[in-house]
């Protein structure tokens, strides 16, 4: 956006100004929610981790005991 603004300001110069402050407003808004974003990820994926754990116990325990004819 704020490239776009760059070339838009010696065609209109509020748009332009206006696409620049949208541009650098969009960047500050990534780099503040990047943290949060990269946290509730890791915690999907370590709550999606336990989860197969859980899965994995309950249908491939070793406490299974053959079963006998008889």
């Amino acid at each position: 956006m704020f490239v776009l603004g760059i070339g838009v300001l010696t065609q209109a110069v509020g748009t332009g100004i206006f696409y620049m402050g949208l541009g650098i407003a969009l960047t500050a808004a990534v780099i503040f929610f990047t943290p949060l974003v990269w946290a509730v990820t890791k915690a999907l994926f370590e709550m999606f981790v336990t989860f197969l754990k859980w899965i994995g116990r309950r249908f491939l325990s070793k406490k299974h005991t053959p079963v006998t004819e008889g």
